[in-house]
């Protein structure tokens, strides 16, 4: 059997050969687009595997896929007030983009993952950003399978991790801050899941949101709870003056989309709020084990990090054993052969045994 690395380029091995860029990149002198596939490792991936969207693509409408009904409901929430999405062009573009991820050949590239709702914004705003449907979802892929931990979707627990570490960060980072909140019964889960399910780009501006990515395809995640620490710092006076519960979460859901220039709250979230990646670590190890008891209790049997094994596999015939998805749509076994013309490489969340 043939191990194949679907996960050969990490940010930090391509930040290299880019030009030193500060915190954000200088637009009159560098194309974004470029900048982007770079630096999250899209464009090595388009190289290695030519034709694989396109091949996605005739697969769409022959083989059915349990999130599709879901998809299509969430194609009307995406940036309804925009103008580049009231073009059913660009509709379908998000569609095609969004039903080829969660996809990709049967079972699914990524079957513990599939497709989540936060996606739509994700590649929306690719695609409004003037990024071609193929580069999107080479950009979407990098985004989920090697920017965020590879249990992020996985039951939540990647999100429900990183939002207990924002809670502790808050604790720290802003504790007056935290007391109002808590006085209000507001938990920050209210407002800190939805910003970073999208990476923020469901809340704020698609300027606001093209300069917040440069950041973050440099830097990676940890801007995701520095930014969230920012934009309530920035807004101290009017959680402050808030005085009941429902004021507050409209204030927290408006503030994001009032920032039309983020530069400074970018230099605040890297400057004040800068967080080491060990002390991240250090916090989300504890977080980890409460997120992962609460899910065994709940569930009835283990959860841990081990509960799972992803593999790439590219030799025939090999008979796939899902062990954890309970969608009756999804086969529980198939062999290699059954991907037909795939000769790109296909990652799976599995456990297998030769036949």
């Amino acid at each position: 059997m043939e191990l194949v690395d679907l996960r050969p380029v990490l940010p930090c091995e391509l930040l290299q050969p880019v030009p030193a860029l500060g915190n954000s990149v200088p637009r009159n002198k560098v194309c974004p687009t470029q900048v982007w596939l770079h630096a999250s490792g899209a464009e090595l991936q388009l190289q290695q595997n030519p034709g694989y969207y396109a091949r996605l693509q005739t697969c769409i409408d022959s083989l059915p896929c349990p999130y599709d009904r879901v998809i299509q409901g969430d194609l009307s929430r995406t940036f309804p007030k925009e103008r580049f999405f009231a073009s059913r062009d660009a509709l379908s573009s998000l569609s095609r983009v969004l039903k080829a991820y969660a996809r990709y050949f049967p079972p699914s590239r990524n079957p513990n993952v599939g497709y989540v709702q936060g996606f739509n914004f994700i590649a929306g705003r690719l695609l409004s950003l003037g990024f071609s449907e193929e580069h999107s979802f080479w950009l979407l892929a990098q985004i989920v399978e090697t920017y965020l931990p590879l249990d992020y979707f996985y039951n939540m627990s990647g999100i429900l991790i990183d939002q207990k570490v924002f809670a502790r960060l808050m604790e720290i980072k802003l504790p007056k801050l935290t007391n109002r909140l808590n006085k209000l019964k507001i938990d920050s889960s209210l407002f800190c899941v939805q910003w970073f399910l999208s990476l923020f780009a469901g809340v704020f501006s698609q300027h606001a949101i093209s300069r917040i990515w440069d950041v973050f395809f440099l830097k990676g995640t940890l801007l995701l709870p520095q930014l969230a620490l920012a934009l309530l710092f920035s807004e101290r006076w009017a959680i402050k003056s808030c005085d009941n519960f429902n004021k507050m979460v409209q204030m927290l859901e408006k503030a994001p989309a009032v920032v039309h220039d983020p530069t400074d709250l970018l230099e605040t979230a890297l400057g004040k709020f800068r967080l080491e990646p060990e002390i991240y670590e250090e916090l989300a190890a504890t977080c980890r084990k409460e997120v992962f008891t609460a899910l065994s209790e709940r569930q009835g049997r283990e959860v841990s990090v081990d509960s799972w094994t992803y593999m790439v596999l590219r030799s025939e015939p090999i008979a796939f054993i899902e062990d954890y998805l309970g969608d009756e749509n999804v086969p529980k076994r198939f062999y290699v052969d059954q991907l037909g013309a795939c000769t790109g490489p296909l990652m799976l969340g599995i456990l297998y045994e030769h036949v």
